[in-house]
């Protein structure tokens, strides 16, 4: 009996792993979601009791360039200083333009739960619009599940903007493929949704509101970089005008329409009952990644070869982001990079900019391609991630990075319009250089 017990104890565990490898390769396609400007669901009831009780309530603001942005998250965190003014809020502002979930599925322990917050604010469905549902839903539930492990009685809400590209799935009273995913996730760990872009899709359909300005483009990513736009609040023909490219309000309209939709949702989510938090649910995808972790670019279990070196803290780069990264190293052309770990999934967390290269990649010996750190936008050095690989046999592999000695044009990868600046500034983009701060993997590094 006791052998027969072991052997179904087994065939038992197998199943279970089959069907969770089964689960995690099904395609996955959210059911079509009607939009509202609120979903309750389970409100935020320890965030609203902490604010009462008048103690320190930190809120993290966890997303892309428009929460990056001086718009929503500046006056969300002033709405609460003036409705519970004997509460103390601290900010905690854990944005990066152009990134989204992926990046923040790893980012979200070093730069969110960190400082313990009481209230997570996540903003990604714009970064995430182009990524495959189940990609987005796997990344989406890691934060959450991640969240909810560090502190149970931390709350969440999902937050949603939009772009000139997806007003016209709005104006139809219908969600974007993203946001229906995030809200499959919500669903499943009864957080509040809060869709700030209804009412500006109205005033655009009633002629009262364009997207944006008429000589209007993206200009970047990065939301730190957006805000000395020229206050324009209409146009001649009277009309608001949201932003200057379709994307990324300015801080005095689209912003400012934002947080009216964030205002009418938090007087109905103040008034909601407190209610406890139910334990932890299953997880809605096996392959979630609540065990995504980030590795210090100078960790042991990383070797170098010749030509690579950490940033001097007097270099530009680690002047702007050495208090949030850390140690960032930089290999030079032929420098190479080695580690052995044990999962599924490998990125990297780097800087990319003017100074950007080509990088080559070999795992477990062999070719796996290379990628460039430097695109359209690369007039200026900001934060990203490159993928190398997602779906490595869960197993033990051995990467490889060398630093290609390859010299690209890069003045025609940049937008025309960002040209002017190399041809003004050539000595800005003449190095090829690789830096980085962490590696980026699902499972356990080797030493």
């Amino acid at each position: 009996m006791k052998i027969f017990a072991v052997i179904q104890m087994l065939l038992v565990a197998a199943i279970t792993a089959n069907a969770a490898a089964s689960a995690a390769d099904t395609p996955y396609t959210p059911a079509e979601r009607t939009a509202a400007e609120l979903r309750k669901r389970g409100g935020l009831p320890e965030f609203y009791k902490k604010l009462r009780s008048g103690d320190e309530v930190k809120i993290a603001y966890f997303g892309g360039s428009i929460t990056e942005q001086n718009g929503w998250r500046i006056k969300s965190a002033d709405y609460f200083k003036k409705r519970f003014p004997n509460a103390k809020i601290v900010p905690i502002h854990a944005a990066i333009g152009g990134t989204g979930s992926f990046l923040g599925s790893f980012r979200i322990d070093r730069d969110v739960l960190s400082k313990s917050p009481d209230l997570v604010f996540v903003e990604f469905a714009v970064n995430d619009s182009g990524l495959k549902p189940e990609q987005v839903r796997n990344t989406m539930e890691g934060i959450v599940r991640k969240i909810r492990k560090a502190n149970p009685e931390t709350d969440i809400c999902f937050v949603y903007t939009f772009t000139e590209k997806t007003l016209k799935t709005i104006q139809s009273g219908k969600m974007y493929t993203s946001e229906a995913v995030m809200e499959d996730v919500a669903d499943r760990y009864a957080i509040p949704s809060i869709n700030m872009c209804l009412e500006i899709a109205k005033l655009e359909k009633e002629g009262k509101l364009i997207m944006k300005s008429p000589d209007g483009a993206m200009t970047a990513p990065s939301g730190e970089t957006l805000d000395a736009y020229a206050k324009m609040p209409k146009d001649a023909r009277g009309r608001i005008v949201f932003s200057k490219d379709g994307v990324h309000p300015f801080p005095n309209t689209g912003h400012v329409f934002y947080m009216d939709a964030l205002a009418r949702s938090f007087e109905k989510l103040e008034k909601m009952p407190y209610r406890k938090r139910a334990a932890l649910p299953a997880p809605v995808s096996a392959d979630n990644y609540e065990d995504a972790k980030m590795i210090p670019a100078d960790s042991p279990a990383i070797s170098y070869s010749d030509g690579v070196k950490p940033l001097d803290k007097n270099n530009p780069i680690a002047k702007r982001f050495g208090k949030k990264l850390g140690t960032v190293m930089e290999m030079e052309a032929g420098a190479k990079m080695r580690f052995k770990f044990r999962g599924t999934t490998v990125a990297f967390y780097d800087i990319i900019g003017p100074h950007g290269c080509k990088v080559d990649v070999k795992i477990d010996g062999k070719p796996k391609g290379s990628f460039k750190t430097f695109d359209s936008y690369c007039t200026y050095a900001r934060r990203a991630s490159n993928v190398i690989a997602l779906n490595l046999p869960d197993g033990e592999h051995e990467v490889e990075l060398a630093v290609s000695s390859e010299k690209f044009d890069k003045r025609e990868i940049l937008f025309e319009r960002n040209r002017p600046d190399y041809d003004k500034n050539p000595e800005k983009y003449a190095s090829y250089t690789f830096t980085t701060a962490f590696v980026m993997i699902r499972g356990e590094m080797r030493f």
